[in-house]
């Protein structure tokens, strides 16, 4: 365990750990990568219990995967996707209580994140070798399966049921943000008060680095995977990111990505290429991240506004980086030299 071996074909990290050893020197770090959720994973942490801590992250990492991941034919949510057709179906506690909260996100977030967008994913096929634009007809066939609102979930029975025949549902959305903050809270009760988790584009910074300074964490540059915009200070908390150049195919000199407008099917062109989130709540955070990006830049500020949950670092398509206040003494700008402009977004 602990060792990544298969290639990863999209861009990782999003979010670009910084100054990890700075100020470290007589403490070092335990760290340990694997694979899980579709994404590589690292786990670097400090103290007496850090290799005791880390190897509890990677099971639960690898567990949650078992339970959340629609790929793995064996998992509850491959189950519910075959069963749910008109069907009550029981799922573990642990699943029923991420699509309730997933829902909630929904209603939040005005259908912005839904997490019935399974078929339309299937459709673009974006995790095989050969994604392809699907044709107008296809998608329009399909959309009617798409709608958070036909979830009927039974808290007395922990079932759940799909109302309209051939509905699926994919967590890729929420389900590493609920395992970045599961995650956490292992480490934490090992004993570990200084750690970072990466799951791709989700962080959890535990507690501040040993010599007691804020993690810097660097938030990526979405045209050149080489550069960083900024580097924001961050301690206690999950930042998650989410973007188009996570995972993306070009056709035709066109560039599709892979977060899916709900409504209309096809990825997400309204303004924002970057949205990362900075919170207390991972999960709030992984799912307002992609929700965001659907929004637009106009929705996703007056959604901040609306919101007291989060700040954010916005980048749009047109080279400005957006800093809600929140941030405004946590965030080092760097993103000048490469023609990009900050601006402070203020309630």
């Amino acid at each position: 365990m602990g060792t990544v071996r298969r290639q990863v074909k999209f861009l990782l990290p999003v979010l670009v750990l910084l100054g990890i050893f700075s100020g470290c020197a007589s403490r070092s770090p335990v760290r340990v990568s694997f694979f899980a959720m579709d994404t590589l994973c690292a786990v670097t942490a400090y103290g007496t219990e850090a290799s005791r801590a880390a190897e509890l992250a990677e099971r639960e990492m690898l567990r949650l995967d078992a339970m959340f991941s629609r790929m793995k034919e064996t998992s509850p949510v491959s189950e519910l996707n075959r069963r749910a057709d008109g069907e009550a179906t029981a799922v573990p506690e642990e699943l029923f209580d991420l699509i309730g909260k997933a829902t909630l996100f929904s209603e939040r977030t005005n259908g912005a994140f839904d997490i019935t967008v399974a078929p339309l994913m299937d459709l673009w096929n974006f995790k095989s070798e050969s994604p392809r634009v699907p044709g107008r007809g296809e998608i329009e066939a399909l959309l009617p399966l798409v709608g958070w609102k036909e979830i009927e979930c039974d808290p007395s029975e922990r079932t759940v049921r799909f109302r309209v025949a051939g509905m699926k549902i994919d967590l890729g959305g929420i389900a590493k943000g609920y395992a970045s903050v599961r995650l956490a809270e292992l480490m934490r009760e090992a004993g570990v008060e200084s750690a970072l988790l990466s799951l791709g584009g989700n962080i959890a910074a535990i507690g501040k680095k040993p010599d007691g300074t804020p993690w810097q964490i660097g938030v990526q540059d979405p045209r050149n995977p080489q550069g960083i915009l900024g580097t924001l200070s961050a301690a206690d908390a999950y930042l998650i990111t989410s973007g188009d150049y996570q995972r993306f195919f070009t056709a035709d000199g066109t560039r599709y990505h892979h977060i899916l407008d709900p409504q209309t099917g096809y990825p997400a062109q309204k303004g924002l290429v970057s949205a990362t989130i900075i919170s207390a709540d991972g999960t709030a955070a992984d799912a307002v991240s992609t929700a965001l990006i659907v929004l637009g830049t106009d929705e996703a500020i007056r959604f901040w506004r609306e919101s007291d949950d989060f700040e954010a670092v916005l980048v749009t398509s047109d080279s400005r980086v957006l800093l809600t206040e929140g941030l405004a003494d946590q965030f080092t700008f760097l993103g000048e030299e490469a023609g990009y402009a900050l601006t402070l977004i203020k309630r």
